[in-house]
């Protein structure tokens, strides 16, 4: 018998007045609980016209289709604070893009997540062969590409990113020196050179960012581009004293 309910958004109490959506879930276990809740608001996300996406002019990219041979399995659903990974990309990614993609060399693995998958054309190509793959089949002329192990990933970063990108061929972001080619707005233009690289075995990300006429380097802070790459890596994110 529920007599009073309180709604708080991420951001800030709810208006009086404003429309709200309230699920509420019976299960024997949390975790079943809130993988429910997560099903119904990405059914409500896609097939619903009032939760509203602002149109960039951008397909967000989601690259999964590393071996993560350094993690010993599949580190896309391995759980940071108790979420598998790849589904925190997720929740970040699906409110600032209607067109998303994840590009994956194993779709059927990803069948529980409720988003658009793209097999590789051709697999183990590492990132540049999932961008390729990912113009193909994009439905703007930009796509914006992270992979599927960066748990720490905000929207904030992202949007700084496009919004510096201006008529560059990319935007790559960097910090402290470093630059993150897989938390970068990549132009359809670049699409030529990136076919070129690949002809001739050229995979490195560094040597094809470096064929472009026309870079943005975005410096950022905070810790968006933290990707996983060994259980020690997460474990260092997870230690009490991370983040």
């Amino acid at each position: 018998d529920i007599r009073k309910i309180s709604i708080v958004h991420r951001i800030g109490w709810v208006p009086v007045g404003e429309a709200s959506i309230v699920i509420a879930v019976s299960a024997a276990h949390r975790e079943a609980a809130f993988a429910a809740c997560r099903f119904v608001i990405d059914q409500i996300k896609e097939l619903t016209p009032i939760w509203k996406r602002e149109e960039r002019g951008v397909t967000s990219v989601i690259l999964a289709g590393g071996r993560s041979s350094r993690f010993g399995s599949n580190k896309a659903f391995a759980p940071f604070r108790g979420v598998p990974m790849v589904r925190r990309v997720l929740d970040v990614m699906q409110p600032l893009f209607p067109d998303l993609l994840l590009v994956t060399n194993d779709p059927e693995a990803y069948a529980s997540l409720w988003v658009p998958k793209v097999q590789d054309r051709e697999p183990h190509l590492g990132p540049l062969g999932g961008i390729i793959t990912a113009f193909e089949k994009a439905h703007h002329d930009k796509i914006f590409v992270v992979a599927c192990d960066m748990p720490l990933l905000c929207r904030e970063t992202i949007l700084k990113i496009i919004d510096q990108a201006g008529n560059a061929d990319a935007a790559v972001a960097t910090h402290d020196g470093v630059r993150e080619y897989l938390l970068a707005l990549y132009s359809r233009g670049v699409q030529p050179v990136a076919e070129q690289s690949l002809r001739e075995g050229r995979l490195s990300m560094a040597e094809f960012c470096g064929r472009l006429a026309n870079i943005s380097w975005v410096t950022i802070g905070g810790d968006s581009w933290f990707n996983v790459n060994t259980r020690q890596d997460l474990n260092f994110l997870e230690a009490p004293h991370a983040h």
